[in-house]
């Protein structure tokens, strides 16, 4: 820790924060911090959590905004934001490297290729490293203003890919290295407005089940059976139970601009994840606890309705990052800070606009997007933007577009 000045500041903020939080989160887990973290490997769920497109759009900057669905996500306090809200929504996303990959792979891991077509694959991202995501997250949430309580259910399943393409100049010499991890979460959450309505908090407890893969695929291999096998033997990890806080503050300063603030705290203490990989190897990963501090203004202008907001995650710079030996690094200050703004047209009665369009600034690189909502049967997002999951001094850049369509009812 090389930045005295601002985690001296960071771990006032994040003492007061558990105060308010939970009394037993007074603390870090001292199997995360400490001089015992550059032995420790840790893995990051909160990329598998925080993907909801709005919120990309904007930055990722959601914490103090969060409400329905998104609240299980990002602050279960969200869960209590608004006097009635009851919906169920089924959504699916997809995000990829910008180009066509996802539906050139999808032709040649299923169906019948030819070996040219799988030839003709390996030609085109000869050389490249390649992303994508798909996540599905069915989800129910009531949100009772009249007895100040709101309550959230859903099952989120998260699977990212990474596909290098190792080029030696002959094709039949190269080599495709797979990576891919896999987070299953099944959440529940309720929220409670406090002090008429000014203070809100939440919990959101979660099952957790993650698993990983890394191979690498001979030329051979990608063309034997006439299509590539993206799906080697992973190594599962067993379930564990994590939990969520949140809370946010509606400030009774400018009321025309609705400010509020918002501190939230993921898998609170800390837990372990135990497996074992296909070749029988013990293997245990560290999942951190941190916690984002973030604040959101809402004014109105007319029939336009506006969303400003900003957010430090993990004040206590719990996440580190592997290099290319396998020892966790510290990651860069910019990967701290998100900021978004959100316009959006015709508000619906269940607090969604009809039209918005979106922007923001995640990890310090330009994020934005729009959203068609029919009044919360369907759900049509588009988001752009990249995000840098690397470390200080080696950043690891996904550009990506992503895609989202969610179907539902809502009262």
């Amino acid at each position: 820790m090389n930045r005295p000045s601002r985690v001296g500041w960071s771990k006032r903020v994040a003492r007061l924060s558990l105060g308010l939080l939970l009394a037993a989160a007074a603390g870090p887990s001292p199997t995360l911090h400490g001089t015992a973290q550059a032995a420790t490997r840790i893995v990051d769920l909160n990329e598998f959590q925080q993907q909801d497109l709005r919120a990309f759009a904007m930055g990722n900057a959601f914490s103090a905004a969060a409400r329905g669905e998104a609240a299980l996500q990002y602050n279960p306090a969200g869960l209590a934001q608004y006097d009635l809200d009851l919906k169920a929504d089924a959504s699916i996303t997809l995000m990829e490297e910008k180009g066509n990959f996802i539906n050139d792979t999808l032709k040649v891991s299923s169906g019948t290729p030819t070996s040219q077509d799988v030839l003709n694959y390996l030609k085109k991202y000869d050389g490249t490293t390649q992303n994508y995501v798909l996540q599905t997250f069915p989800s129910a949430v009531a949100n009772l203003g009249m007895f100040d309580v709101g309550f959230g259910v859903g099952n989120l399943t998260t699977q990212r890919f990474k596909l290098q393409f190792v080029s030696t100049g002959v094709l039949t010499n190269d080599s495709l290295v797979v990576s891919e991890d896999q987070a299953q979460e099944s959440l529940a959450g309720a929220g409670v407005k406090l002090f008429s309505g000014k203070a809100l908090f939440g919990v959101t407890a979660k099952t957790v089940r993650y698993s990983e893969t890394n191979a690498t695929l001979s030329f051979a291999q990608m063309i034997s059976g006439g299509k590539i096998d993206l799906a080697p033997s992973a190594t599962d990890y067993r379930t564990a139970t994590a939990y969520d806080a949140g809370f946010i503050y509606r400030m009774e300063i400018l009321p025309e601009l609705k400010p509020q603030w918002s501190v939230t705290a993921y898998n609170v203490g800390g837990y372990q994840l135990k497996g074992t990989t296909p070749a029988g190897v013990p293997q245990k990963v560290q999942v951190a606890d941190t916690y984002n501090l973030g604040f959101a203004l809402q004014p109105d202008v007319a029939f336009v309705h506006f969303l400003v907001t900003g957010e430090v995650e993990d004040v206590t710079e719990s996440i580190k990052v592997q290099d290319a030996n396998g020892v966790n690094q510290p990651r860069s200050l910019e990967q701290y800070y998100h900021a978004g703004v959100e316009a959006g047209l015709f508000k619906t009665p269940t607090g969604n606009n009809l039209v918005s369009v979106r922007a923001g600034s995640n990890r310090g690189y330009l994020t934005y997007g729009a959203e068609l909502n029919l009044w919360g049967f369907l759900r049509a997002v588009y988001t752009n933007g990249t995000d840098n999951v690397g470390f200080k001094g080696s950043p690891n850049l996904f550009r990506f577009q992503a895609y989202q369509i969610a179907i539902g009812a809502a009262w």
